[in-house]
């Protein structure tokens, strides 16, 4: 078998606050789904795979480091819970910090970002970004 001519790295960047329930299924079976894509379409690439979940308020994000083993990844996404976010706007902006404080190594670099909701902060609430996110949500 012939070595690796490339290295990649997706993370999936997940908002799992209670709103997110009814989609519970949906983004497990997409995550899945996806790094399987991602795998079948390059197999000469190296893929390393990361999940950053996310709540509002005063929870840490939860973080899986890249790992080459998506065993790991689809474990933890069947054990996700989802609680929190009494309010529209969830804490997007910290799951990004976390998601940009990873290991990023590779060449190339991929982040889905899967959400019902904008970030807190008046940047973040115009009317165009908040439809974009629930059109994303709903086509992924």
């Amino acid at each position: 078998m012939s070595e690796p001519k490339s290295t990649g790295q997706v993370c999936f960047l997940v908002d799992t606050t209670l709103s997110m329930q009814p989609y519970v299924i949906q983004v497990r079976e997409k995550i899945v789904q996806i790094i399987a894509m991602v795998l079948k379409e390059y197999p000469l690439v190296e893929i390393e795979v990361s999940v950053v979940s996310y709540k509002d308020g005063a929870h840490t994000p939860q973080v899986v480091p890249f790992t080459k083993e998506t065993q790991v990844i689809e474990t933890y996404i069947s054990k996700l819970t989802y609680q929190g976010g009494d309010d529209f706007a969830e804490d997007v902006e910290s799951g990004l910090k976390a998601a940009l404080a990873l290991d990023w190594t590779a060449k190339n670099r991929l982040l889905f970002h899967i959400a019902d909701a904008p970030s807190h902060g008046a940047f973040y609430k115009s009317t165009y970004i908040s439809v974009a996110l629930f059109n994303c949500v709903r086509l992924i």
